[in-house]
């Protein structure tokens, strides 16, 4: 028999701690989007350029995932974790020192790369804490890290950014003068200490499930692929359904920042304090929303829960976030953005919060890594990259970003919907499956 999960209060405060380290991550990675304009005029390049920046980080972010994933189903998710900490720290000091594009494109992929170990290692751990029942809150817990680090990351940073502009350019010997963006990437870079700091109060926990009590046997290749097999249209609607609205919201959020500078006039500063607040407490309260609508609807007996509840957001989604876009003017804009920038975060928690409720625990970490994966490769990339394209090439004018980001969200947020309400029955079926301990 296996021993009792720990004690709830502890649980809770490492979910929460992971949410805090989250929320560091999240500070590093977007500053860039703040910034795009002034490292564009700094550097002399087009926002195909700046796009590639964004990619480099999306492609090794998602590739980096997979061996990290690897290593959580067998080994010390505390140790994996802290190593990506440090080594995303570092590189974030690098994008402060990088004198030409390509030395910032080369930190930003090792930024990827450091941060690729701590969604896999937290799938892992979070499930040896806490029973199968409460990992999509748990999960939303984490992914209030996610929704609150971007809105902390553009209030931050455009304080920052305000800070860095009303002062003396930062000199440093044998170096010389930066320019405002390397001064905020090194600010920026500090809070990675205490990522570092609250890593010591978590404990590596005792396995469970598959492996047995305490053990450190992760699924073969065989029965990781048993199980995709087994789940397969499960795991084809989630994946590409949520991954889908993913790219919409990647293109919304950010693109944000230079739509309201070329549309609006709005310095980039200002723009990440507002968009800051709005992402800290209305994307915060729309993540604990989807949570909570889940388990109401798991207490109904809907077993697809999880994916129902995201289907309500992605719904509301596509209608507020063109709002925002068809303002005509920067007050009206701001009202409208409250709203989206609520519904934008509301997927994102219980779209990783169902797959632990689906998948044998000695899995999790790998499966977790696929989807981050997919939804990484698909809404970072495809995201970010697209409506740049549109706007070099499509949409040349001075407002044709907006356009750009009208197309992305009339086209994919439609996809994305149409996928998430085909698969809720198969996932019903892939989770009743797993509560028996059987193929779906």
């Amino acid at each position: 028999a296996e021993p009792p999960y720990p004690k709830p209060a502890y649980a809770w405060w490492v979910a929460s701690a992971l949410a805090l380290i989250y929320v560091v991550s999240y500070i590093d990675r977007q500053a860039l989007n703040l910034m795009i304009d002034m490292i564009k005029a700094d550097l002399g390049v087009s926002d195909t350029r700046m796009v590639m920046l964004a990619g480099s980080f999306g492609v090794f972010y998602a590739f980096g995932a997979l061996p990290f994933a690897h290593m959580a189903d067998s080994k010390s998710r505390r140790a994996i974790i802290s190593f990506g900490i440090f080594g995303w720290t570092i590189m974030c000091v690098a994008c402060g020192f990088a004198r030409t594009y390509w030395v910032l494109f080369m930190a930003r992929i090792g930024l990827g790369i450091g941060e690729s170990s701590l969604v896999p290692g937290v799938y892992s751990i979070l499930g040896d804490y806490l029973p199968r029942e409460k990992l999509p809150r748990a999960m939303s817990v984490f992914q209030i890290g996610a929704i609150a680090g971007t809105g902390i990351a553009f209030f931050i940073v455009g304080w920052v950014i305000k800070l860095v502009e009303s002062s003396d350019p930062l000199i440093i010997p044998g170096y010389g003068a930066l320019f405002t963006w390397q001064e905020t990437f090194l600010y920026v870079a500090a809070p990675g200490v205490l990522a570092l700091l609250l890593m010591l109060t978590i404990k590596e926990p005792i396995r469970r499930g598959a492996a047995g009590a305490g053990g450190h046997k992760a699924a073969s290749t065989a029965e990781l692929m048993a199980f995709y097999r087994a789940n397969a249209k499960t795991i084809f609607t989630h994946h590409v359904g949520f991954s889908s609205i993913a790219i919409m919201i990647f293109a919304f959020i950010g693109w944000m920042a230079p739509l309201f500078g070329r549309v609006h006039g709005v310095n980039p500063g200002d723009f990440g304090i507002y968009f800051g607040l709005m992402q800290i407490f209305g994307g915060s309260f729309g993540v604990i929303c989807a949570a909570l609508l889940a388990e109401h609807l798991a207490k109904r007996g809907y077993h697809d829960a999880n994916v129902r509840s995201g289907l309500v957001g992605a719904v509301l989604l596509v209608p507020l976030t063109l709002l925002v876009l068809l303002m005509p003017t920067t007050t009206l804009a701001y009202v409208f953005l409250l709203p989206a920038a609520t519904m934008v975060s509301y997927p994102f928690g219980i779209a990783h919060g169902a797959l632990p409720g689906i998948t044998p625990p000695n899995m999790r970490a790998r499966v977790g890594a696929i989807y981050n994966f997919v939804h990484t490769i698909m809404g970072m990339a495809l995201g970010l990259t697209i409506p740049g394209l549109l706007t070099d090439y499509v949409f040349t004018q001075p407002e044709g970003l907006k356009y750009s980001l009208m197309v992305m969200i009339c086209f994919f947020g439609p996809i994305g919907i149409t996928l998430m309400w085909l698969g809720l029955k198969p996932y019903a079926r892939s989770y009743e499956a797993a509560g028996l301990g059987q193929a779906a």
